[in-house]
């Protein structure tokens, strides 16, 4: 049976005010049971149900006030930087300035064909850039960010960078090994600023808890855990090869630069490369193609995770005849 934590995260929190109510009263039913002591063994685990209880809501109230804020994000950090309300300003200005990087590196990454030396498109600047908030949260050390609007940016269509943040939190989760945030993480731009970011974590000696909008109650990462995703990022490994392959195209999108390729019984699904998007304008599902694509594997040395693959459309044009086991045929 799943606790009651865990259902509560599985469902939106209820209004703050509802739940600072249920606080007040459980917060006149401690102060009795702490006069009472713990004399026995009921009156012990009366106590730790309260406590409980009383945690539980306080998680509940952080995720509702983050909702309620309008905010986008918010992070809490503890650990040697903090002290009291209080955090050392060269480790906050570090913090900053390495997560708003690994941030426009993953929107590249899920925008556009991402690069490793060339500058971020001024764009993907523009839609990640984070403004903190006036004022900062009671608790160790909590601040919160808002994203800009398409009013902000003057544009009709919702920028990308509500899913860029989500992208960014999965990274942050201990053990999370899932073959998107592999592939992410495996990008050069990626990688370095993530591993920046943990690096000043562990040497720090902090721990962070990260929330969004859309998981309002975020996810944890201690300074322990952010020691062990360094080691295992340390053996993630990606080879990459070019080959070509001929089949239908079935599916894809210009906007969003993706393709779907039937190969025999494989669909082949990828993204495409700058390059290719004019070519794609001259094509239609149920074309016979010819793609060379750029297969990316990855895989971890120890074998935490399954390898995975991704592909990335360097050239699509259509072949000269219909196919025959997989080759076109003149």
């Amino acid at each position: 049976m799943a606790d009651s934590a865990s259902v509560m995260q599985a469902s939106s929190p209820r209004s703050s005010r509802i739940i600072r109510e249920q606080l007040a009263d459980l917060a006149s039913v401690k102060k009795e049971t702490l006069a009472y002591g713990t004399p026995d063994f009921a009156s012990r685990m009366g106590r730790e149900s309260i406590l409980r209880h009383e945690a539980e809501l306080q998680e509940e109230l952080r995720a509702a006030e983050l909702i309620e804020s309008g905010a986008n994000l918010e992070i809490g950090v503890e650990g040697e930087p903090v002290e009291g309300n209080a955090i050392h300003a060269a480790f906050l200005g570090r913090f900053l300035s390495t997560l708003q990087n690994l941030g426009n590196a993953v929107a590249q990454v899920l925008t556009s064909e991402p690069t490793s030396r060339s500058s971020v498109p001024r764009n993907i600047i523009a839609e990640n850039r984070l403004a903190v908030l006036p004022g900062f949260l009671p608790g160790s050390f909590r601040f919160r960010f808002r994203l800009p609007t398409k009013e902000d940016l003057s544009q009709m269509f919702e920028p990308a960078s509500t899913t860029v943040l989500e992208a960014v939190g999965r990274m942050l989760e201990p053990g999370r090994t899932d073959s998107e945030t592999v592939r992410i993480l495996t990008h050069s731009r990626v990688k370095s600023h993530y591993t920046r970011l943990l690096d000043l974590l562990a040497k720090q000696g902090a721990s962070i808890d990260y929330r969004t909008r859309p998981n309002p109650y975020g996810v944890k990462i201690s300074t322990p855990q952010v020691r062990e995703r360094i080691d295992w990022l340390d053996l993630l490994q990606a080879k990459e090869e070019s080959s070509e392959f001929a089949g239908v195209l079935v599916g894809g999108s210009i906007e969003s630069k993706h393709f779907e390729l039937r190969v025999g019984e494989q669909v082949i699904r990828g993204e495409v490369s700058e390059g290719v998007i004019e070519q794609m304008r001259s094509l239609k599902w149920g074309d016979t193609v010819v793609a060379r694509l750029k297969v990316t594997t990855f895989e971890h040395e120890e074998g935490v995770a399954p390898p995975s693959i991704s592909y990335l459309a360097e050239d699509i044009h259509k072949a000269d005849g219909a196919l025959t086991n997989g080759a076109p045929q003149s």
